[in-house]
């Protein structure tokens, strides 16, 4: 009888774990369209919620950090999983800084506060390569591994606000 509980409740976990991967799917999905339509039609600094884009390595903003929690943690690996992975297959160009909005509304939706990093380098005297990075909960949730090269020019911070 234990072992017959015991067999239902991890299928039942397995379960919960499969309907609740495949809702961050549809959702990462809903919010890479939204954010890539975002970043084509609106001004980065309205998209940002931004007053000024005067962003430089002296005024960084610096809050404080809390420590997350095991769920939030597991929340944002399965947030930036799902990003990533449905970013590969969409017929859109979803990169960087698509992929780092996308996450950043998810993780905002859960109540989960977030940093954007924005950084840039120069590989030579002619080009300018630019990247945008998100982490939460302590770990890094989209843009991962950064080039050693790029330098923040700026960061972005989002209260975890949680709807209904």
């Amino acid at each position: 009888m234990d072992s017959r509980r015991r067999c239902l409740r991890q299928i039942g976990q397995r379960a919960r774990t499969f309907w609740r991967g495949r809702g961050y799917i549809v959702e990462a999905c809903f919010r890479l369209i939204c954010a890539r339509l975002s970043l084509v039609v609106l001004p980065l600094k309205r998209l940002m919620g931004l007053h000024s884009l005067s962003w430089s390595k002296d005024n960084l903003l610096f809050h404080e950090v809390r420590l997350a929690t095991e769920e939030e943690q597991q929340q944002a690996r399965a947030i930036g999983w799902a990003v990533t992975k449905t970013a590969a297959h969409l017929p859109i160009d979803a990169r960087c800084l698509a992929q780092a909005l996308a996450a950043r509304a998810m993780l905002r939706r859960r109540g989960i506060a977030s940093m954007m990093h924005i950084g840039v380098a120069r590989p030579d005297a002619t080009s300018l390569e630019a990247h945008a990075w998100l982490e939460a909960a302590g770990i890094g949730v989209t843009g991962y591994p950064i080039a050693p090269s790029l330098r923040v020019i700026g960061q972005l911070h989002t209260e975890g606000v949680k709807r209904r």
